[in-house]
């Protein structure tokens, strides 16, 4: 079977949805599904698939997302050494694991990001029980499986790259994930679900928007009323003003960066597009703590783009930004 025929064939929106969404909506999701789905046939995808798929289909009991910083998935003598030599192989394949950590059957996988630090910040205001929740820019679903605490009675992680399509696909071997979805979706079509959620979270993803407002106005349209969203964001708090930053080039050696908001800023670009701020979270500084290299990622890191000569500049000698964390309410 081809990896875009496994991905489609999860009927879920059309079985347990098709009420909560307009049928030209829905008709219109599944038809971008099929499109995007594309992806997943190219010969590019063996570099993920082929270790991937030379894992046994492997059903373990132990699926720990509470008890640790780690997402646990499996013990180390449930398996053979034979297994477990091509389990890591498979993990590795994914390399670089930017956000967790995991640990797959005794395998603990130190990601990029610290994102239990995250998780602590945000986790007293994931009201999320028995609640219809989007996680945008999924990456492995880390944040995914932390919502799980909070007894959501579905969860959906949006992304766009193939690779994000086999973190899910590696955690269907091992577990069931009957409320946990992934799609091959960018936050430009998030629209089309229509009324759909109830809460959304939309964590570092503001700043790679060539156009935040419409981004805005989109996740506004995906939300019922009354939802939330969750956003965090890259911020330059030297500015009271509502100003942004638009970096000549690259902004921490990324191209992708297209500005950083003023704090001002980040809560205006939300306001004037149909959303109430409810709280501002917090603030906090970049920190080598929360992202940093490892053994599980095979490029650059937060210290690599932090001016040597002066640690309040990043490389190109722009303002170290900080990471700000707001919740919104739509409004009508």
């Amino acid at each position: 079977m081809k990896y875009s025929e496994i991905y489609l064939e999860d009927n879920y929106l059309k079985e347990n949805f098709s009420e909560y969404l307009k049928k030209e909506n829905l008709d219109s999701i599944l038809k971008l599904k099929k499109e995007n789905a594309k992806i997943l046939d190219y010969p590019s995808i063996e570099r993920f698939s082929k270790p991937i798929e030379e894992i046994p289909n492997i059903k373990t009991s132990l699926f720990d997302y509470s008890s640790s910083k780690s997402i646990i998935i499996g013990d180390r003598k449930e398996i053979s050494f034979e297994d477990y030599k091509k389990i890591i192989n498979g993990l590795k394949a994914l390399i670089p694991w930017r956000i967790g950590p995991f640990e797959y059957f005794g395998v603990f996988i130190d990601s990029e990001w610290n994102s239990f630090i995250k998780y602590s910040i945000i986790k007293d205001y994931l009201d999320v029980k028995d609640k219809i929740v989007g996680d945008i820019g999924t990456n492995n679903g880390y944040f995914m499986f932390k919502l799980l605490n909070h007894n959501p009675s579905f969860i959906i992680g949006f992304d766009v790259l193939d690779r994000y399509f086999f973190y899910y696909y590696l955690n269907k071997k091992f577990i069931k994930l009957n409320n946990i979805k992934f799609e091959l979706i960018s936050v430009d079509n998030i629209d089309l679900f229509e009324n759909f959620f109830d809460y959304l979270l939309f964590m570092g993803v503001l700043y790679h928007r060539r156009n935040p407002v419409d981004t805005v106005v989109k996740i506004n349209k995906a939300l019922k009323k009354g939802g939330r969203v969750l956003v965090e964001s890259m911020v330059i708090d030297e500015y009271e003003e509502s100003v942004f930053l638009f970096p000549e080039s690259r902004f921490m050696k990324a191209i992708n960066v297209w500005f950083i908001p003023s704090k001002k800023a980040l809560i205006n670009i939300f306001e004037r597009n149909g959303f109430k701020l409810e709280e501002i979270i917090g603030v906090f500084p970049h920190s080598v703590n929360e992202q940093r290299n490892t053994p599980w990622v095979n490029t650059q890191s937060l210290r690599d783009f932090i001016n040597p000569k002066d640690p309040t500049k990043t490389i190109e000698g722009y303002p170290l930004p900080k990471r700000m964390y707001a919740l919104f309410r739509k409004k009508k």
